[in-house]
């Protein structure tokens, strides 16, 4: 199984911009279908304070595909 970790970067609480939509959330939303792929779409949504807390090495060692 591939593992895929989402960033759609330019997302806040209120918008989801037509780019991030169509180029990141909406094609992982397909894979995630898909039984051969395990696909995490990120919520940047976050707090700042949380977002700052992420640890992103031991989050890229997790996935295959970021």
């Amino acid at each position: 199984m591939t593992k895929i970790f989402a960033f759609p970067t330019h997302c806040t609480k209120d918008n989801t911009p037509g780019v991030d939509f169509a180029r990141i959330i909406q094609p992982m939303r397909e894979l995630q279908k898909d039984p051969r792929f395990k696909v995490t779409i990120f919520d940047n949504t976050l707090d700042k304070k949380k977002l700052g807390k992420v640890d992103w090495i031991d989050v890229a060692q997790e996935y295959d595909i970021l």
